[in-house]
């Protein structure tokens, strides 16, 4: 659009009907053309403003490719806000079917535990180093934890539990998780071994805040909780 343009035919035509005003009602033409085409160029620009922001919001709003909104990034979730919140609420929900020592249920567990892991970004947990430092390779609890030792799991938990970042973030979701998916009577089993999956491991802040250098922190895995509950149920049936 030329707003100039448009601004002076549209003052040319206004011309002739305005010299047949008697004065002082009629306005001077060029005056007119004048504010006419300013008002014309702002409008304009605001339309032209409009559309780039708007293209810019769809941008951003599309954000990268994912199959759950947990894996549109590797950072941490920010649970202060709402998309955030939700996806911590979801992540916690029981499993469809509750687990029970007494009855193992074990091929069930295992896959729901994947398809949630694939939701939630659990894998990164989920995968534990194992075999000597030389030939180190990494399986996954859900289909090998019978080659997956329960020392392996502690050390892979040792190296988040504790700290700032997704990993922990992942761990406590499997943990709740695997805690509200178990009926009471196998709570009260796994509760009387916590020692089982509980990890001690240096306070990330050892020697700040008052704290002696020797301060440890310890918390729950959900890594090891999911190992010892699988071990039980095999030692059990």
């Amino acid at each position: 659009m030329d707003a100039n343009r448009i601004a002076a035919a549209v003052a040319q035509g206004a011309q002739t009907v305005l010299t047949g005003l008697p004065q002082p009602a009629a306005p001077e033409p060029q005056p007119f053309a004048t504010a006419l085409a300013a008002a014309l160029g702002q409008q304009q620009g605001q339309q032209q403003g409009q559309q780039q922001g708007g293209q810019q919001q769809g941008q951003q709003g599309a954000g990268p490719f994912a199959l759950a909104p947990a894996l549109t990034t590797t950072d941490i979730i920010k649970y202060s806000t709402a998309a955030g919140a939700k996806i911590f609420s979801k992540a916690l929900a029981p499993l469809p079917t509750t687990f029970f020592l007494e009855a193992p249920n074990t091929h069930v567990l295992l896959e729901q535990l994947t398809l949630c892991g694939a939701t939630y970004g659990w894998d990164t947990v989920l995968e534990v180093p194992t075999g000597p430092a030389t030939t180190r390779v990494n399986r996954n609890m859900l289909t090998h934890h019978a080659q997956i030792t329960k020392d392996e799991c502690k050390m892979a938990a040792e190296s988040y539990i504790g700290q700032e970042n997704r990993k922990a973030q992942n761990n406590f979701q499997l943990l709740l998780a695997l805690s509200e998916s178990v009926d009471a009577a196998t709570t009260a089993k796994m509760s009387n071994k916590s020692a089982q999956y509980y990890v001690t491991v240096p306070h990330p802040q050892a020697g700040q805040n008052n704290l002696p250098n020797t301060a440890t922190l310890t918390r729950p895995s959900g890594l090891m909780y999911l190992k010892h509950l699988l071990s039980k149920a095999i030692v059990d049936s």
